[in-house]
């Protein structure tokens, strides 16, 4: 039995590339015949996002303005659902992905003896608080503090540990002394909404001019304001830019968007629904990922898995997913200039664009969900053995 534990397990806006990981690694799992279950508060939205066939345990506990009551007060209801889930089922392995998620984790550990698996998804400690690392997340230092003293504090109890990338696996090594082994996410997923799009006659999509995307959180660290800067600097270029969003405060982009003069240009979504977004996908000319030292980017693999070219940042880990010149461009850490340079290429050569598309389905097909869950399946059972 595989029991996801998730504390912020979120579809009140569109869903983030974490969620949207946990619940098809959930259903891959599923479909290898292990029982799985994903423990969260019931806050999400069947309209945004594809929950069949994924087995929920909803959890009820009082909410307060206090971060860590609240941590508190979800490990114990969730300890405790658990432990009912779990009744005298052996070989049991719980999957967290947040620190936040480990005390309810290892609360359960220390009650019955379950494996506790980690999945890394963020950058560790010392690299966040390094000047790079700082720049690029940009969040309260007293908070790090905090969040690392409890991270240090239940990281001896876990057993195995994952990571969504190479680059995230390389900080861990280096900072904690900590070996992941790497599942990244798969990308099938995308081929079976297009499909399900096409016979429904959902995927008729048509603009009059050439249709550029972007799709992230509105954080600082997304950094549209770098995308919004490079539109501002194409010249005599016809094209409509759409930017989806969910998490966090549109507003400094959206005013960003109104002092550049792109208001008839740019538009900004925070509330739209998985079948609708792969539909934007797979009609963009291409896909632009400005955000800084992103760990992987779940929505690059889905971009690429819709046959388009991406743009990305040159560094971390959608490296991994991007190759230069290949499926799309790499742009140099916040290069504005470098970045409207690959937006006017691409605009410009329609050939160019569907070369770099045909290329980023190739890589896609890489990534799949059976190959992720037989990975962490296959470290966990031999470990068992």
């Amino acid at each position: 039995m595989i029991i996801l534990l998730v504390i912020n397990l979120s579809f009140d806006f569109f869903p983030g590339g974490m969620e949207r990981w946990i619940v098809e690694f959930s259903k891959a799992l599923k479909k290898r015949r292990v029982d799985s279950y994903i423990v969260t508060p019931q806050k999400f939205d069947k309209f945004l996002f594809s929950v069949k066939g994924v087995d929920f345990v909803f959890l009820d506990y009082p909410v307060t303005d206090d971060p860590f009551l609240n941590i508190f007060s979800y490990s114990l209801e969730a300890s405790k659902k658990c432990l009912r889930l779990i009744n005298n089922e052996k070989d049991v392995t719980l999957v967290v992905h947040k620190f936040k998620d480990l005390p309810a984790a290892c609360l359960v550990k220390k009650r019955i003896g379950v494996k506790i698996a980690y999945v890394l998804h963020n950058p560790p400690f010392g690299w966040l608080i390094s000047p790079e690392g700082y720049k690029s997340y940009r969040r309260d230092f007293s908070r790090y503090v905090a969040e690392y003293y409890l991270w240090k504090r239940f990281i001896g109890y876990v057993d195995y540990f994952f990571s969504n990338s190479k680059w995230i696996s390389s900080l861990y090594r280096k900072f904690e002394g900590i070996h992941a082994t790497p599942l990244y996410a798969g990308s099938d997923h995308v081929e079976k909404i297009l499909l399900n799009n096409v016979k429904n006659g959902n995927n008729n999509l048509s603009f009059d001019e050439p249709l550029i995307l972007s799709v992230g959180s509105f954080e600082p660290r997304k950094r549209f304001d770098i995308l919004l800067k490079a539109l501002s600097s194409l010249k005599n270029e016809e094209y409509r830019c759409f930017i989806i969003g969910g998490r966090g405060d549109p507003t400094p982009y959206v005013q960003l968007s109104k002092k550049l003069k792109l208001e008839e240009k740019v538009r900004f979504y925070s509330r739209i629904n998985e079948r609708n977004l792969f539909n934007l996908y797979s009609n963009c000319c291409f896909y632009v990922h400005p955000a800084n030292h992103e760990h992987l980017g779940i929505a690059v693999l889905e971009a690429m898995a819709s046959g388009v070219p991406v743009i990305a940042q040159n560094n971390g880990g959608v490296i991994e997913l991007v190759k230069h010149k290949y499926n799309g461009f790499c742009f140099g850490n916040d290069s504005v200039r470098e970045l409207t340079e690959y937006m006017t290429m691409l605009l410009n050569d329609k050939n160019l664009c569907k070369t770099m598309g045909l290329n980023s389905k190739k890589l896609a097909n890489r990534f799949r969900w059976d190959k992720v869950a037989e990975t962490f399946l296959e470290i966990v059972y031999k470990s068992n053995c």
